[in-house]
């Protein structure tokens, strides 16, 4: 029986297309909280982004943040966080000062820029995003980077860093976490939290960064808008979010009934 879904923001519940999340995608989501189920968001978005998403204040259980590295109860209260080591944050501290690449660095709190290209524009347009603001490192801890391009910079950068690793969510950019962090690690934090099993989860995503989480739940569904590479290691590929995909593929697997959905 499944007790816990688990659901990435962009191109799953948020529709770019409409910059909006689909009204029936959002009475689905009311459907399963009426049946008692859990509805977690597990996402590579830093939490000041989801702030800023037209998420509808929608009241989810919990939030796998930063891909896995932050993670934080249903009122914000943070369940789990692990920063990046002191020899890794000087790494990419360094490359966000030289302006090797485009580069964001992420605090608890905050996010900022280096400086912004063409690519960065194109990026964070297609995901209905601001661009982050530019901005000075002050010393705090870090949880994370995003890094736009792709090529022997940033390839550079990948082999200076010890124990992180890319993490992509777009042709053209890739968050940089921990190399044992990732948002199965924030699933087993939360699942942990909630006193739950992982034969008892579900999850629904689209990109490659989502390719370890439909592994890991006991049922993983690709949206129709998903990459290939995640639709191939999918138990099941749905409609796309501007299909009502969520909706059908719980429908598929008896979760709710047809009439509900």
């Amino acid at each position: 029986m499944v007790k816990a879904i688990f659901f990435d923001i962009d191109g799953t519940i948020l529709s770019h297309t409409i910059s909006d999340i689909p009204q029936n995608t959002l009475k689905t989501l009311d459907r399963l909280r009426e049946k008692g189920i859990l509805l977690f968001v597990a996402t590579g978005r830093h939490l000041s982004e989801m702030r800023r998403l037209p998420l509808h204040d929608y009241p989810f259980d919990a939030y796998v943040t930063q891909t896995g590295q932050l993670c934080y109860d249903q009122n914000l209260k943070a369940i789990y966080k692990e920063p990046l080591s002191k020899e890794d944050t000087e790494v990419l501290v360094r490359y966000f000062n030289e302006k090797k690449i485009p580069l964001v660095l992420l605090n608890e709190e905050e996010l900022y820029m280096n400086y912004v290209d063409e690519t960065v524009i194109s990026t964070q347009i297609s995901i209905n995003t601001a661009v982050p603001q530019i901005g000075t490192y002050k010393g705090e801890e870090l949880y994370g980077a995003t890094v736009f391009g792709k090529g022997a910079i940033l390839e550079q950068l990948m082999n200076e860093l010890k124990e992180c690793k890319e993490s992509s969510w777009h042709k053209n950019a890739s968050d940089i976490i921990l190399k044992s962090s990732g948002k199965v690690k924030g699933i087993e934090e939360i699942l942990k939290h909630f006193d739950l099993k992982r034969e008892e989860t579900m999850a629904f995503g689209d990109a490659d960064n989502d390719l370890e989480m439909l592994d890991y739940a006991a049922i993983g569904v690709a949206m129709g808008n998903g990459t290939d590479r995640l639709k191939s290691i999918a138990d099941y590929v749905t409609a796309s979010v501007d299909d009502d995909g969520i909706t059908k593929a719980l429908i598929h697997y008896g979760i709710i009934d047809e009439e509900e959905g």
